[in-house]
């Protein structure tokens, strides 16, 4: 089987390595190693065990196909612009994702998948009717929380993922098309509050070209715009907030809404109900309260993509070294990746929750009893 030359790209980007780094390690030329990878350059057997060796991926790695081609989509477009990520974090991120995705694609191929129901958002429409809409497929009602985002998002057919970071300098998230799916990228390193904003927004990315115009800046704050709106949408949230509006007041609101104080009280502001002076009196209450940033909220049910760890659960009863062995992905990476997604654990947390749904995953010519799917 020919050498896959984008897999030793990857695997050198999950070191966090250039090609110099990686080029040193084996013991050849940069250019030698730009040839592998562009594929212009079979290796020999020991340069491709020294490879396999020093960046901890079995030879077998290097031969697999990738099944899924993830593009840099708004982290390329919007978010790295503004982003201070180095170069090096960034292709970690990408290779990541990358890895995750082959992981979800390969179990994917195991089932029948959810019908895709994405909003189609006009460009000209305006932001109150895209978010009407977008909770009108969905699934969710005009008013009231939004309890499962990414339950949601997984039943409707986008491939939503969670991958190993940590808090990785800024990123929290991206988004892009990939073979007409939409797919989610989230940092597993964000709260139940964070992972729900950076969905709301990568779902403005995907499915609204009127967030796409203008300057990068005014396409971020347009995305935001619309995320804020889809987890607190006017009606019901003008209904609910505390008055006087305070931190204490907020701190018990964002229990029911999913959201953090600071978010709600940019909401608050955005809605015309504080005046300028209560705003900037609030963050910077806000800012001495939590130097650090906001911690997520004690209590807040778990809110991590499910779908892949559950497919591997019905497939491999949840073993990371049966993926792995199929996948050519080194066991320890797998596990990482399976261990960023939602877990059974999540749902006994939430299992008083409404959100909980129960989900059928049916293998082809195979019946496959129903289980609880905590999609957060």
């Amino acid at each position: 089987m020919p050498l896959n030359g984008s897999r030793i790209r990857q695997a050198r980007e999950l070191k966090k390595w250039v090609q110099c780094d990686l080029a040193a390690a084996v013991g050849v030329s940069q250019s030698a190693i730009a040839r592998l990878e562009s594929g212009s350059l079979e290796p020999s057997r020991a340069v491709l065990r020294e490879i396999s060796e020093k960046t901890g991926f079995p030879e077998r790695f290097f031969r697999e196909s990738d099944l899924i081609d993830v593009p840099e989509g708004s982290f390329l477009r919007f978010r790295s612009r503004r982003s201070k990520l180095k170069a090096r974090d960034r292709s970690y991120i990408l290779a990541l994702a990358q890895a995750a995705a082959n992981l979800h694609e390969h179990l994917a191929s195991h089932f029948r998948r959810f019908q895709l129901r994405v909003p189609h958002l006009d460009r000209d429409l305006p932001i109150d009717d895209a978010v009407s809409e977008a909770r009108r497929v969905l699934g969710a009602s005009s008013a009231e929380p939004i309890q499962r985002l990414v339950f949601l998002l997984e039943k409707a057919g986008f491939v939503c993922l969670s991958i190993p970071v940590g808090r990785l300098g800024d990123f929290d998230g991206f988004s892009a098309w990939v073979d007409r799916r939409p797919v989610i990228v989230l940092s597993a390193g964000l709260g139940t509050e964070g992972i729900r904003v950076t969905a709301a927004h990568e779902l403005a990315h995907l499915c609204w070209p009127g967030a796409f115009n203008g300057r990068v800046a005014s396409v971020e704050r347009e995305a935001y715009a619309f995320g804020g709106r889809l987890l607190m949408p006017a009606t019901g949230i003008r209904q609910e907030m505390p008055s006087p509006i305070t931190i204490s007041g907020l701190s018990d609101l964002r229990m029911r809404w999913g959201v953090s104080v600071k978010d709600l009280i940019v909401r608050a502001e955005r809605l015309g109900l504080l005046s300028e002076e209560q705003y900037k009196g609030l963050l910077i209450r806000h800012r001495r309260l939590w130097p650090n940033g906001e911690p997520s909220a004690v209590g807040l049910p778990p809110e991590r993509p499910r779908a892949l760890a559950k497919m591997n659960e019905v497939v491999h009863g949840g073993s990371a070294n049966k993926l792995a062995q199929e996948t050519g992905y080194p066991v320890w990476m797998v596990a990482q990746i399976l261990g960023a997604h939602g877990s059974k654990s999540d749902l006994r947390r939430s299992a008083a929750d409404p959100g909980a749904r129960v989900v059928r995953f049916p293998l082809p010519g195979r019946r496959v009893s129903s289980a609880k799917e905590e999609a957060g």
